[in-house]
């Protein structure tokens, strides 16, 4: 991957963090906007959107969380959340307001780095344009060319987490995909994601292709063992 190609909007009021995290990301070939407040990054996702958030949630005005959302009504930009709130409360909220990983601080620079490449890996659809697709309800699914496509044209935007879920479960050609074996598709960095993360996937899906998500036709639930695509 050349990461020169990469920006990434750093989020972080605490300067002396925030240089740290810049120099190490800047130091791996990543070009990096650091920012301290909401206001900052919205001006800038405005003015030249990035391709990868690193947001954390303590900011002076305002919470991160509710920047995130704010950002999911009409972006599927790559999210990474950064706290020091450890709870698991506080993880599954960031998840299901449509973050795509969730660290929490002091971290690592070098597990930082591993989890930027990891999600911009995801994030990014393939050189090849080769294959064919897969018709989900009135949706087109085509992994090969990282496209998520509609009829009408009105495709709602997957995150990468939810794409790869996505791509996974239409890869098993309607067998049923063990909810362990999806938490291993959507994994973080090298630590593998919990089920409860692949729940909270499943959830945020069902409300974007689900003509009614509370009572699925195309995601559908196996008891006992995980999911299964009508498809």
């Amino acid at each position: 991957m050349d990461t020169a190609l990469f920006h990434i909007a750093l989020v972080e009021d605490e300067a002396a963090q925030r240089v740290l995290l810049v120099a190490y990301l800047e130091r791996e070939g990543f070009r990096v906007s650091p920012l301290e407040s909401a206001r900052a990054c919205e001006a800038l996702l405005e003015d030249e959107p990035p391709d990868l958030l690193l947001l954390d949630l303590n900011l002076p005005d305002g919470d991160g969380m509710e920047l995130a959302r704010r950002l999911r009504r009409h972006s599927s930009l790559p999210i990474i959340m950064l706290t020091c709130r450890d709870t698991d409360a506080d993880r599954i909220a960031g998840l299901e307001l449509g973050a795509d990983d969730y660290l929490a601080k002091p971290c690592h620079p070098r597990e930082l780095v591993a989890r930027v490449r990891n999600l911009l890996k995801r994030s990014i659809p393939p050189d090849e344009a080769v294959g064919g697709g897969c018709r989900v309800g009135r949706f087109l699914l085509d992994p090969v060319r990282g496209r998520f496509s509609c009829d009408d044209g009105a495709a709602p935007r997957l995150t990468p987490g939810e794409f790869a879920l996505l791509c996974a479960l239409a890869g098993a050609k309607g067998r049923a995909v063990s909810r362990w074996r999806l938490a291993e598709v959507i994994r973080r960095g090298e630590e593998p994601s919990s089920e409860r993360t692949v729940d909270v996937l499943v959830s945020r899906l069902r409300r974007k292709i689900e003509a009614n998500p509370a009572n699925p036709a195309l995601l559908l639930t196996v008891p006992g063992h995980g999911y299964r695509l009508a498809c």
